[in-house]
């Protein structure tokens, strides 16, 4: 197979699929099955295929990877199934990353010699979640599917039809950022129908959850209100922020109901009393702000039918579900629902509290993100927080190898590692403004949040570059990068580019070749460090194509900047 694919929806709006396959069928088995391997040219992969006479169960999958103890890795650890896939990653030798029996999630990482390989899955429908165990005492990994709930001792159920595992891949590079460049796990997924979907809508939200609803100075007490929903449309509004959510303060819902559902009643249906939902909507439909929804799986999966239809009549344009930590066959089945749903119903959807994406983004196109990445929400509650450097500087190369990731992106009130201590109202993250604004670029994910209070965003100039940055690509290339050290990444929006870097703790400075840019000279206008963690120095100036761009980074810092065709002339010039 060899042709184009299009109307892609993230880091690329194209790509080039080029494959060979090979089915090998195995008749002499209990159950006839198949086994069909691809080989691409940025990787491999293969699924199982089987037809069933009747009522079948899968106890788990056999699947193993060679992969020795000496080999240098970036794993995933979890205690169990049960998980929302919100660790830290470990480097290291294999063999020192992942002690005997532990449980890996997937994606991971692998270096070999001048190879690099992620392993993950794609297209995971009507199956279970996959994660690798070390042999113990052997070289390799070997496969767990996540078992189900309601059936101990199976992983998967089914009645007769035709059968398909979710695919096993191996992405291949010559370096860590040529997996992020790769388009293979969405490929490995089916196209959308032929249905209309123009009406899929992306770009950032506000969030009022991450910052407490702390916004002092407005006349009103910022809390789940009818006052504090009108703000927030006004600040979206009056600075090109496309969304604004409904979610949750001190443990209760937008809705009739809490954060935590603890077996209690909940309507996700009815706004709670204090918020005029009527005079929102007009409110949002008349400033020109989509609203999108916040909810806990538990009541969304008690309505979901009756909430979604509901929800579509008040001219809502998604929803983000949260708290499902699962990714059994039970669990990967409700996403599934959720998004086919939603699509009926043209609402858009992003999973917190949820599994790795496995390119199902393809499929349904209306399925914008996924969590699974311990991000900043961490900042609020954790002496572990999200924004370390060093974890900041990991989760692109590995992470985000399976699809688009929310991180609960726009802290503005950046401080140094070292004076950096949680709390939940006004949370701070660590780093520089610039490395905050390159998150937008680094990062790929189509409903990045602006999460913090807006009284840290009105008056500061790099917000408007904020509200600028695309959040879907037409190609993406990584011009440098070390696992945990660093990251140079390029995005294309139409004829511009956009360039954001991050270091970890370690200042750096890196010269890359812009070998992305072709014909005429280019502008630059963008900020990098400035020497204090709250503030960047703008830049802006000329490049030529092919142009070797030295970056200064500073301790936990970034750089991030629009480059557009123009005239060649000078050098970048900073104020």
């Amino acid at each position: 197979h060899d042709g184009v694919v299009t109307g892609l929806l993230g880091k690329a709006s194209t790509a080039h699929e080029r494959y060979r396959e090979a089915v090998l069928n195995f008749a002499n088995s209990a159950r006839p099955l198949r086994l069909v391997i691809r080989a691409y040219d940025d990787g491999v992969a293969y699924r199982w295929e089987f037809d069933a006479k009747g009522t079948f169960a899968i106890a788990d999958e056999q699947a193993g990877f060679g992969v020795p103890p000496s080999t240098r890795a970036w794993v995933m650890p979890v205690t169990s199934f049960t998980s929302s896939y919100e660790e830290y990653y470990r480097g290291g030798a294999l063999g020192q990353a992942a002690a005997d029996g532990s449980l890996l999630t997937l994606p991971l990482l692998i270096q070999r010699a001048g190879t690099w390989a992620g392993i993950t899955e794609a297209a995971l429908h009507n199956w279970s979640g996959l994660y690798l165990v070390r042999w113990n005492g052997q070289p390799g990994l070997s496969s767990h599917l996540s078992p189900r709930l309601d059936r101990p001792g199976v992983a998967v159920i089914g009645y007769a039809g035709r059968h398909r595992s979710p695919w096993r891949v191996v992405m291949l590079g010559d370096a860590p950022g040529r997996l992020i460049e790769s388009n293979l796990v969405t490929l490995l997924n089916p196209p959308p129908d032929g249905r209309d979907w123009g009406w899929v809508e992306t770009g950032k939200t506000s969030f009022p959850w991450w910052n407490d609803y702390v916004w002092p100075g407005q006349g009103f007490t910022p809390g789940l209100n009818t006052a504090t929903m009108d703000a927030y449309i006004d600040f979206d509004a009056d600075h090109g922020i496309p969304f604004h959510t409904l979610d949750g303060f001190e443990g209760q819902a937008w809705y009739e109901g809490t954060i935590d559902p603890g077996g209690k009643p909940q309507d996700i249906t009815r706004a709670r009393h204090e918020i005029d939902l009527a005079e929102v909507l007009t409110r949002a439909r008349q400033r020109g702000v989509g609203l999108r929804l916040w909810c806990h799986w538990v009541p969304l999966r008690a309505q979901l039918d009756a909430a979604l239809s509901q929800w579509q009549h008040w001219g809502i344009k998604g929803l983000m579900v949260d708290f499902m930590n699962r990714d059994d066959q039970e669990m990967v089945a409700f996403y599934d629902e959720v998004a086919a749903k939603a699509a009926d119903h043209h609402l858009t959807v992003v999973y917190h509290g949820a599994y790795k994406p496995t390119g199902t983004n393809r499929t349904w196109p209306n399925v914008l993100a996924h969590e699974a990445v311990r991000g900043t929400e961490y900042d609020k509650f954790d002496d572990n927080p999200g924004s370390t450097p060093a974890h900041e500087a990991t989760v692109p190369f590995t992470r985000m190898l399976a699809g688009p990731m929310d991180t609960h992106a726009g802290g503005f009130d950046s401080i140094s590692p070292a004076a950096f201590h949680n709390r939940n109202s006004a949370p701070q993250v660590m780093g520089t403004r610039a490395h905050a604004l390159a998150t937008y670029i680094v990062v790929e994910n189509e409903l990045p949040m602006v999460a913090d209070t807006p009284a840290n965003y009105v008056g500061a100039r790099e917000f408007g570059f904020v509200a600028q940055t695309p959040t879907t690509w037409d190609e993406t290339r990584v011009l440098a990068g070390d696992v945990g050290h660093y990251i140079v990444v390029a995005r294309r929006k139409g004829a511009e580019w956009w360039l954001g870097a991050i270091t970890n703790g370690s200042a750096r400075t890196l010269a890359v070749r812009l070998t992305m840019l072709r014909g005429q000279g280019w502008t630059l206008d963008g900020y990098e460090d400035a020497g204090a963690t709250r503030a960047a120095r703008r830049i802006t100036g000329r490049l030529r194509s092919g142009q070797l761009l030295v970056i200064s980074l500073a301790e936990a810092g970034g750089y991030a900047a629009r480059l557009k065709p123009a005239r060649l002339a000078a050098q970048p010039q900073r104020e």
